[in-house]
């Protein structure tokens, strides 16, 4: 997000001379067909609800094969910046002996969080 507007990242560059560059593009341009609506819909949920529901830097949403909803059991909650940092490039969280897949992440500066949208992976074992 940027000044309260979504954005998907595209690339990020670095030049010595002209200093880091971030490319990005309207959320509603590149908006995820399955996802998409469902993922403005929980942020804006989010983004009017008051920031007591977690002392925590890291909200999970889970896809229920119909909207993103917030999972029942408690995920691990970093404090750390680092930590929140290293989720934003994982692809995959294990947790309570399920496997999430990562879909979307979206950073809120303006209350310094992480949203982690995500559903269960298939399992490929027979």
């Amino acid at each position: 997000m940027l000044e309260d507007k979504l954005f998907v990242h595209l690339s990020h560059e670095q030049d010595d001379r002209k200093g880091e560059l971030i490319y990005v593009v309207p959320y509603s341009e590149a908006a995820p067909e399955e996802y998409g609506s469902s993922i403005e819909d929980s942020l804006t949920l989010f983004l009017h609800r008051g920031t007591h529901f977690s002392s925590g830097r890291l909200f999970y949403f889970i896809w229920d094969k119909e909207a993103f909803q917030e999972p029942q059991a408690r995920f691990p909650t970093p404090t750390f910046h680092k930590d929140a940092a290293a989720s934003l490039l994982n692809h995959d969280l294990v947790f309570g002996g399920l496997t999430y897949e990562i879909l979307y992440s979206i950073y809120v500066p303006r209350k310094d969080v992480v949203l982690l949208f995500m559903k269960e992976a298939e399992s490929y074992e027979q």
